[in-house]
Formats: C-alpha cells, sequence, structure tokens
C-alpha cells in the first residue's frame, strides 16, 4: 500500500506540475496574443476575426504551452508507450451511440446551468461571446478541428496512457478530472470530465486516438453549427431542452434497468480507484492545481 502511494504520489507531482506550468503559460500567451491580435497587426479589422480572435490566440497558446506535455513525454516515453491501448473493435453504431451520449450530458449540463441563471442570477460558465458574425471556416477549425487533435494529444494521448499502469478506471479518472479542472468554469469542468470518460472508454475500446478526436471533434463542432446555418439562439435553447430531457429519460430507464437485474451501478474495484485519487490530488503540486482551478471556477461564477 505504502509502495502504492509513493508511485501515485509521484505521478501526482510530476503532472501537477507539467498542468500548472501548461495553465500559466496558456493563460498568459492567450492574454499576449489577442493584444497582438487587435492591437498591434489590426486584425480585428478584418472580417469575422475579432470574434474568433480569442479562439486563434487560445489555439496559438496551447500549441507552445504543449511543449511542457512533448518534454514529459520525451522522458516517459517507454512507459507511455507501454500503457497504449491494445487495438480492438469499435462498431460504427457504438461510436454514433458515444456521440449521442456526449451530445445529451452536454445539453443537459447546458439546460441546468439556463435553470440555474434564471433561479440564482448566476452562471456555471464565462459570459458567452457572440461568435454569429464570426467567420464559420476559422471557427470550425479553431473551435473543432484544433482542440480535438492537440487536447486528444495530451489528455488520452499522454495523460491516460501515463497513468494507465495504475489501472484503467483510476487514469480515466484521473486524466479526466485534470482535463475537466483546465477549462476553468464550472460547467465546462463537469461537462469535460465526463466527457474525458467517455473518450477513455472510445479509446480504450478501439485502441486508436483518432476515434477518440473524431468525437471531441463532433462535440465541438455543435458550436460552430449555429453560426454556419445563423440558427436563432432561441431555437438552440429548445433543441438543448429537449436533448436533455430525453437523456435525462433516458438515463432514468439505463439506472432502472441495471437495478431490475441486480447490476451494479457502480465499477468494481471502486473504493481502490477513490484511494488512488486521494494520493494522486493530494501530492502538492496537484493539490495547488485543483485548488487554483477551483477557485478561478468559483470567482467567474461570483464576480
Amino acid at each position: 500500500m505504502r509502495e502504492g502511494t509513493a508511485a501515485l504520489r509521484l505521478a501526482g507531482r510530476r503532472i501537477g506540475l507539467a498542468a500548472l506550468v501548461h495553465l500559466v503559460l496558456l493563460q498568459l500567451l492567450s492574454g499576449v496574443l489577442v493584444t497582438l491580435l487587435l492591437l498591434l497587426f489590426g486584425l480585428g479589422s478584418l472580417p469575422g476575426m475579432d470574434e474568433a480572435s480569442v479562439y486563434v490566440a487560445s489555439d496559438a497558446a496551447m500549441l507552445v504551452a504543449g511543449v511542457v506535455y512533448l518534454i514529459c513525454y520525451q522522458r516517459n516515453r517507454e512507459t507511455v508507450r507501454a500503457q497504449t491501448p491494445t487495438a480492438g473493435s469499435l462498431r460504427p453504431l457504438a461510436l454514433l451511440g458515444y456521440m449521442g451520449l456526449v451530445f445529451g450530458i452536454n445539453a443537459l449540463l447546458s439546460s441546468v446551468n439556463t435553470v440555474f441563471t434564471a433561479v440564482t442570477g448566476l452562471s456555471l460558465t464565462v459570459p458567452e461571446a457572440s461568435e454569429m458574425n464570426a467567420d464559420p471556416w476559422l471557427l470550425l477549425i479553431t473551435v473543432a478541428v484544433f482542440p480535438a487533435i492537440v487536447e486528444e494529444a495530451i489528455f488520452r494521448g499522454l495523460l491516460y496512457r501515463w497513468l494507465r499502469q495504475h489501472g484503467r478506471l483510476f487514469a480515466a479518472l484521473a486524466s479526466s478530472l485534470i482535463f475537466g479542472l483546465i477549462h476553468l468554469n464550472f460547467l465546462q469542468f463537469f461537462f469535460a470530465t465526463l466527457m474525458g470518460l467517455a473518450l477513455c472508454r472510445v479509446y480504450e475500446r478501439s485502441g486508436k486516438l483518432h476515434y477518440a478526436m473524431l468525437l471531441h471533434f463532433f462535440n465541438n463542432l455543435l458550436m460552430v453549427l449555429p453560426v454556419f446555418f445563423r440558427l436563432d439562439t432561441g431555437i438552440v435553447s429548445r433543441v438543448e431542452y429537449a436533448a436533455g430531457l430525453l437523456f435525462l429519460g433516458w438515463l432514468a430507464v439505463w439506472v432502472l434497468r441495471r437495478k431490475k437485474r441486480g447490476e451494479a451501478l457502480q465499477p468494481a474495484g471502486t473504493r481502490v480507484v477513490l484511494w488512488q485519487l486521494g494520493a494522486f490530488f493530494t501530492a502538492v503540486p496537484m493539490l495547488l492545481l485543483t485548488v487554483l482551478c477551483l477557485g478561478i471556477c468559483v470567482c467567474i461564477m461570483f464576480f
């Protein structure tokens, strides 16, 4: 047990430090690049550039800050490669099922946030910027294509495989929680964590990272489609409500069926995984990352 704790604490220190450096670099570089785009080079005057500038800057910053993870990969290359999921078979119908699952979770959480805002006057996410005047093709690249490739390479391709030596469930939960934390708002923390679990599952079942990238792309594409088709926000909200209710109904039926068949709702070995998560997230760098990210989430919600 002590040996296991030591190994998990070591992983927490290394990954926590890398994530902290990445987060700080990402935020600093994003701010600098937005300023350069909109002020120094005057790109804000280009059609559709002003609304998309934050995404262009974020993607560029992510690419530069991602060098931190590249260094981590080089230092742990053998471990990461040894933990690559074996090639499996994931049928197209199953992938469509995961797409529906991700869409349902997204719709449900968005609806919950809308109700939460109406009741409390607070929001679980950052104020949404108007994207309707942005160039849709630029948004497609910066919002859907680039994050799907780069974030999957980091969080599933590196972090999940790095942690997989301690168990698949632990690796999926730990890497997904980190994925949720770095989004820096409560709504995306919950959604990105749940989506991360689905992406880990897709990667594990298929053995192919590009399947996870495809699912990630599909999710982000949903943010771009309203801009492509100039959909009214009211229509989008009604679709989200309907999809959220359908997903909630499906979830209730799924739980009732499992209970009726006497099947457990939680995976085997849950207690061990919780102990592993406790050891991993109480490593000082990981603890600092968690406190910092959750603190920013609170500030965004109240201020």
